[in-house]
């Protein structure tokens, strides 16, 4: 196989499953791993959904596949990715491919490709279900493209200060909410006409529910990106940092109990596609080392006199 600097790719993009805003960010991303050799976007440019794609595949040279919706309920969008995918494979002289979508029904496409040796990389939303990110070599969470992190809910562990920690837990009560009602007044029995129409103002609390009249339903701009995913399933834990980092660390080290931090990185990576520092906040694997307080850090010059990085789990001899 090509190395990484001379991997010609192919980008398939699954413009229903996919944010527009992040199509450069994306890209250049994908870069880092070779040459964007076919750029294509799938989905029904016909209709007005897809709307905020059209600038982003003129600027960044991307080819729309046109694909209708023939029939409701059925995605022939992903068909036309996996028809295209696999004429690439015999037809395209390719390194590998990645697949841009958080779509669980390429999962047996990857896996496909991958059994024909090529590298696959997937990237997508954090609710991308597992067996997908599995079948991916590398899989890349498109939350952490915008220089931010993906959010874990699970995370660093062992003194990282990121430590372990979950989501916040809702509260155990529901807000309670001082409502306001206006009721008639009850005037039978009452000799004065003038009183018949008074209202009296009734307050009492309730708990979690406010009475209010119904919402009109917001009008759907159809013009609209479709950046803003309806999530489908729930976003997975990350790992804890140290249940990733202490088996590769033990696993790559030398007898002196040391392991060149470029081994563990790739010992992690290739146990778990989507591990990425970024997920965890930190930029580069050497920052998220060195805030752990579990783990020693030392520079060590190799023959060319520059400097590596090597880790060990502390308090080993």
């Amino acid at each position: 196989m090509s190395s990484s600097d001379n991997m010609r790719l192919a980008v398939l993009i699954d413009a229903d499953n996919a944010q527009a805003s992040l199509t450069s960010a994306m890209l250049a991303e994908l870069a880092k791993y070779g040459t964007l050799t076919v750029k294509r976007a799938y989905g029904d440019w016909t209709t007005t959904r897809l709307g905020g794609w059209k600038k982003q595949l003129n600027e960044n040279a991307i080819t729309p596949m046109q694909q209708f919706a023939y029939t409701t309920g059925k995605n022939a969008t992903d068909s036309a990715m996996i028809i295209d995918a696999m004429d690439l494979l015999y037809a395209a002289d390719l390194d590998g491919f990645c697949i841009v979508s958080s779509d669980s029904d390429f999962t047996r496409l990857a896996t496909r490709l991958r059994e024909s040796g090529k590298t696959v990389y997937g990237l997508g939303q954090r609710k991308t279900p597992g067996p997908f990110i599995a079948a991916c070599d590398k899989f890349i969470f498109a939350e952490v493209l915008g220089g931010g992190s993906a959010k874990p809910t699970g995370g660093g562990g062992g003194g990282s200060r990121r430590g372990k920690g979950g989501a916040k837990k809702k509260a155990d009560t529901e807000p309670t909410v001082e409502v306001q009602e206006t009721e008639p007044q009850d005037t039978s029995g009452d000799e004065s006409g003038d009183e018949s129409r008074a209202t009296t103002t009734v307050s009492r609390r309730t708990r979690g529910k406010t009475k209010q009249a119904p919402e009109p339903d917001p009008v759907e701009d159809v013009d609209d990106d479709v950046d803003e995913l309806e999530d489908s399933s729930e976003d997975e834990e990350f790992p804890a940092i140290e249940e990733l980092l202490q088996p590769a660390i033990e696993g790559t080290a030398k007898e002196s109990g040391w392991a060149s931090l470029g081994q563990v990185g790739s010992y992690v990576n290739k146990r778990h596609s989507s591990f990425d520092p970024r997920n965890y906040g930190y930029p580069r694997l050497s920052v998220l080392v060195g805030d752990l307080d579990w783990v020693e850090v030392k520079e060590v010059p190799d023959a060319n006199d520059f400097p590596q990085l090597w880790v060990r789990v502390a308090g080993k001899p």
